[in-house]
Formats: C-alpha cells, structure tokens, sequence
C-alpha cells in the first residue's frame, strides 16, 4: 500500500497502453473500496512502456512523494526517454452513506504538467522499459531492451542543486541476447533483472 492509517489502506493503480494513461487511487475504508480517477494522459508523443510513482528516499515502503498537494511521477517511453510528470491529487471526502460493494469517485485531475524530459544516452527503439521497483524521487533506475538485443542501464538522479534539477547518466550494457529484447522485470528482491529475447 501507498499509505496506511485510520483502519485504511491506499494504493495507486497504473493502468496504460499506447500513448495513453489512466492513474486509480483505490482507498480501502472499514472495507469499503473507494477507487478515484487521479490523472488521465491521452496522445502522448511516444508509446508508454512503464510508469513509476516514486518513493521518497531509497528506503520509504511508500511510492508517491506528496509535495503538498503535488505529486512526480515518471512515464517511460518506446523511444528510450523518460518524462516527469507533476499532478495535483485531491483528496475525496470517503462516502458516508450505508457502504455499498464499490464507490467510484470522479475528481481526475487537470492539473499536471510535464516538467522534463531525459533522453538516456544509447538511442533506440525498445520493445521493453522497466522502472527499478525501489528507485526514489532523486535516483530513478531504468532498464532498457532495445530491437539490437542490447540493455541499457541507465538512471535519471538529481544533480543535488536543487529537488527540480535532475540528470541522466548510464551505468552500464549488457549484450547477452543475439535477438529483439521483449521483456525485462525485476526480480521479487530487487536483486536480479530478468529478460528475454526471441
């Protein structure tokens, strides 16, 4: 869970495909599920391949980073760069009417902007891009499978001027695969990446 208090618990759903995105809040009240609209993105520049809402230091169980009302979120895409992505996210009053099975709250919303852009230094077409499950707001960690069987790993972190100065940097190649990488994820314990290949 995203957060965890008064009996509740908070998650954040992703849900993409193409060049549009559609992010859930599902709120757990006294066993009640109240699922938000918290930011929609449609006819993005790029195919989407991955989505983060990062935590807030390398360690925090938490993936958002809530700057008073504003959240960062990275979007990852088909060409081998990343956006960041700032939003507003409202807090909805829980309903309290007799629970039904599902609340469905509107409230998306229009409130975002796209603050940077990061190009990772090996330019490609990827089939696959993979977030670092535990990457926090200054150091994001990306894997990247590219159409030449190559893998990059790369990473966008803060240059530590400021919260809003970020760079990209590569960290290393992998050349393993002789065909099209399809897939990475991550391993359970974050120790391991896995791929595959035609």
């Amino acid at each position: 869970p995203v957060s965890s208090r008064g009996g509740g618990s908070t998650y954040f759903i992703a849900a993409f495909g193409g060049k549009a995105l559609l992010l859930l809040e599902l709120s757990i009240v006294d066993r009640v599920p109240i699922i938000s609209e918290r930011l929609r993105l449609l006819q993005l520049d790029d195919f989407i391949l991955d989505f983060i809402l990062p935590s807030n230091d390398s360690t925090a169980t938490s993936y958002c980073l809530e700057r008073g009302r504003r959240r960062r979120a990275f979007v990852g895409f088909a060409h081998n760069f990343v956006d960041l992505i700032e939003f507003d996210c409202p807090t909805d009053a829980a309903a309290t009417a007799s629970p039904p099975e599902v609340v469905v709250v509107g409230s998306v919303s229009k409130q975002y902007e796209y603050t940077a852009r990061f190009y990772c230094s090996e330019a490609s077409v990827l089939f696959t891009m993979a977030f670092f499950p535990d990457s926090s707001i200054s150091d994001i960690i990306i894997a990247s499978g590219s159409v030449f069987g190559k893998i990059t790993l790369w990473r966008v972190c803060s240059t530590g001027h400021s919260d809003d100065e970020y760079s990209p940097m590569s960290i290393c190649d992998a050349h393993q695969h002789e065909g099209v990488v399809f897939r990475i994820r991550w391993s359970n314990d974050r120790c391991h990446m896995l791929s595959v290949s035609d």
